[in-house]
């Protein structure tokens, strides 16, 4: 009896469902997977790509910030004429347009440049050279524009006065007379289109002002005030001034057999708002 249950129990055993087995083959897909994930990868990118951008970016802005300061530096300099040398192609193109060409040639001389052309070029003039250039700027010819329509009949009732003065003394009555009649006039006149100082008086100053060396002296002097509509007179044709091109000099200079006469140019307000507008724009160099 227990033999048969043995073989009954063995014979189920024998004959019960399979168990499944397991192998190494079936877990290998999710150990694969497991492996291709890379939580990191996309941080890493960005981090790259927004580094890449950033220094394209940033490199745009330094060269537009350092473009930026350049151009504001030349339009100061063009302006104000600080560290611009008139002896050079650049300094020269600025200087013209606001300097006629006696004024021009007598500062490039003080300023020591070689002409060629038999004309002796001496060591620079200072501090009258820099003092002149810096004169030479269109903000100084705004200045006189400012000053000039209020300053000039003043001026022009001064020189009137002067004249009628004389005239009575010396007996000629009817240009005394004459000069009366004139005067109101004149002086109006003067706001529009502005009025001469003689400064002869002031030469021996001017000289010592600025430590004229042996050999070169300023023997006269005027000055020119613009009126509002003065539009003054530049080497490069354009409207425009300055304080210097302003100052009438009668100069003695080395190397020269007769004095230079540089007569002074005057200049108006509007004239010398459009002249320093467009210096300004277009900047040095």
């Amino acid at each position: 009896m227990a033999a048969g249950a043995a073989v009954v129990v063995s014979g189920l055993v024998a004959s019960g469902p399979a168990v499944p087995t397991f192998s190494h083959a079936a877990a290998a897909p999710s150990v694969q997977l497991a492996a291709s994930i890379d939580p990191f990868a996309p941080w890493v990118e960005m981090f790259e790509t927004t580094v890449a951008n950033g220094s394209e970016v940033f490199d745009a802005v330094k060269g537009a910030v350092s473009g930026f300061f350049d151009m504001v530096e030349g339009q100061f300099a063009a302006a104000t004429f600080i560290g611009v040398d008139v002896a050079t192609p650049e300094g020269t193109d600025l200087a013209a347009q606001t300097l006629d060409w006696n004024h021009l040639w007598g500062l490039q001389y003080l300023a020591g440049m070689d002409f060629g052309m038999g004309v002796p070029p001496i060591e620079p003039v200072e501090p009258a050279a820099t003092l002149l250039t810096l004169m030479s700027s269109p903000l100084t010819g705004l200045m006189m524009g400012l000053v000039g329509p209020l300053i000039s009949p003043g001026v022009e009732l001064f020189n009137s006065v002067g004249s009628i003065v004389d005239n009575v003394f010396g007996g000629d009555f009817e240009a005394a007379l004459q000069d009366v009649l004139a005067a109101p006039a004149n002086v109006i006149g003067a706001v529009f289109n502005g009025a001469s100082l003689n400064l002869d008086a002031l030469a021996q100053f001017l000289n010592e002002a600025l430590q004229v060396p042996e050999g070169n002296a300023i023997l006269g002097a005027s000055f020119e005030f613009g009126g509002l509509f003065t539009p003054g007179e530049t080497d490069a044709g354009n409207v425009g001034g300055s304080l210097y091109n302003s100052l009438g000099l009668l100069l003695e200079m080395e190397g020269m057999g007769m004095p230079y006469n540089a007569p002074g140019e005057g200049v108006g307000l509007i004239a010398s708002l459009v002249n320093l507008a467009e210096m300004f724009s277009a900047g040095m160099g």
